[in-house]
């Protein structure tokens, strides 16, 4: 072997090592791993991260602090947190940062700033790459907004309905539109009935959803408006939380939205 193979060789094999250490480091901080700890062990484990400035360990804890998983709710520390994340290099901490930017939620209140954060990790919404830092902001602050308030409507409780719809938001008209609802589970028939009635819930709750968020969120300037388009889908399930929630008997996912 030549003595540059051998040192690609070389360097080929520690970037392999690097990258699956990084790998094992984010899984250690996983927070499907840190559920399998007593409250104690798991923020030791991440307290002991965090005092190394690890990435992954200021993420956990910046969520750990927005949510107040076995410790005291804290949103001005988790944006802290989610910021020193991001500028060590996590992505993942970027999105919630963002969000809690354009709420003014434990941070100053700058749409400007959450669209810049997004665009640091790639995100546009669909939207093309020229769009405006503050545009983009607004847009990504009302579609979650909007999001957490849908959350998984009453009304689809007894028809067991879940799926995902697509939403799309033009900030400098105030509008959205909601994607055509389509049946997507072919190994069962179709129920017209049961996704006629999910369409119309879905609707309804998004309806109610953008009517509360426009009231909610600070009054964007329609002079730094400009004309975009910006989507997400949105997942139609009943979360984690929603303990008392149990599935009809037969029941399967009916509808999307795409």
């Amino acid at each position: 072997m030549t003595g540059r193979a051998r040192k690609a060789l070389v360097a080929a094999v520690t970037g392999l090592i690097a990258a699956t250490a990084a790998h094992a480091d984010a899984d250690r901080f996983n927070l499907e791993s840190l559920a399998h700890l007593s409250c104690e062990e798991a923020v030791k484990l991440v307290d002991e991260g965090v005092t190394a400035k690890n990435p992954n360990a200021l993420y956990a804890s910046g969520l750990m602090r927005e949510e107040g998983t076995c410790v005291a709710r804290d949103t001005v520390r988790a944006a802290e947190l989610f910021r020193a994340a991001v500028d060590g290099g996590n992505a993942h901490a970027a999105p919630p940062l963002a969000l809690k930017t354009g709420l003014g939620d434990g941070v100053e209140q700058d749409y400007a700033a959450a669209g810049a954060l997004l665009k640091r990790v790639g995100m546009r919404l669909g939207a093309s790459e020229g769009v405006d830092d503050y545009t983009l902001g607004y847009a990504y602050t009302w579609l979650q907004s909007t999001q957490r308030e849908v959350g998984y409507p009453k009304d689809l409780r007894p028809i067991g309905a879940r799926g995902s719809v697509d939403l799309s938001f033009e900030p400098s008209r105030g509008s959205y539109e909601l994607a055509p609802f389509k049946r997507t589970d072919n190994d069962q028939p179709m129920v017209g009935t049961r996704i006629d009635r999910s369409k119309t819930i879905v609707s309804n709750a998004v309806r109610e959803a953008a009517a509360a968020v426009n009231a909610r969120l600070a009054k964007p300037d329609a002079q730094r408006l400009v004309s975009a388009k910006f989507s997400q889908r949105m997942p139609i399930a009943p979360s984690e939380s929603d303990a008392l929630f149990s599935m009809p008997p037969g029941a399967d996912p009916v509808f999307t939205a795409r």
